[in-house]
């Protein structure tokens, strides 16, 4: 399993604050199921801020296990939903940081911990013969150069020498997720409700040469003849 994309947003449906996080990944197909995926949300010093929990994992699609029947990989791109629910001090700490950002972006360090469901099963690569007189019908192992001859898969169906056929594995993946400062203020904010902000642009005037006042510079006398 690897990790494609994350995407960040605010749960626009919910009275409490939280980050709703959208997981692009790409799975061995039929190799690998997560079941179970939590996490952290960390600052841009690594201080915990909230716990990364899941929604749901694959929406309106099925994802199957099966025996290894070759040496190739073929990959399977899906999504899941995560939550990290959020509270005022959380907020509030977000916020001071902004003021330490030289753009006042929100910088999140984003751990996710997944536990996958990985079948160890392998399927013996054999072919039935014809049946002889008296009703026999023999089974070979047929030659395929996209199989192994190894003794292990010579039953019809092995646990790849072994007894186990299904095992977990645990991994962790770690992302930076930068919301910008217009981001944060326009999408955020409002449904965190987090005070009031007006933004505006300021053009500063060039510089003209003279005593260097602002009077001169931009209030300059008017004289009036009678």
């Amino acid at each position: 399993m690897q990790i494609d994309k994350i995407e960040i947003k605010p749960a626009t449906e919910s009275i409490n604050p939280e980050f709703i996080f959208d997981i692009n990944c790409v799975l061995d197909r039929n190799r690998e199921i997560p079941i179970e995926i939590s996490g952290h949300v960390l600052s841009e010093h690594n201080k915990k801020l909230a716990n990364i929990y899941q929604i749901f994992l694959f929406e309106n699609q099925q994802i199957d296990l099966s025996a290894s029947e070759d040496r190739y990989n073929r990959e399977n791109k899906t999504s899941f939903k995560l939550t990290a629910p959020l509270n005022q001090r959380i907020l509030d700490h977000i916020e001071t940081l902004r003021t330490t950002n030289s753009k006042s972006d929100v910088i999140l360090n984003i751990e996710i911990f997944v536990k996958l469901l990985v079948p160890n099963i392998i399927l013996s690569n054999m072919i039935l013969g014809k049946k002889n007189s008296d009703g026999i019908q023999q089974v070979f192992y047929n030659y395929n150069p996209e199989f192994s001859t190894r003794q292990i898969n010579m039953w019809i169906l092995s646990g790849n020498s072994g007894p186990e056929f299904i095992r977990t594995i645990n991994k962790k993946f770690t992302n930076i997720v930068t919301i910008s400062s217009s981001d944060w203020i326009h999408d955020y904010c409002p449904v965190f409700q987090i005070g009031k902000f007006a933004v505006f642009e300021y053009l500063l005037p060039e510089y003209t040469e003279g005593t260097g006042s602002i009077e001169e510079t931009h209030f300059p006398q008017v004289s009036i003849n009678f």
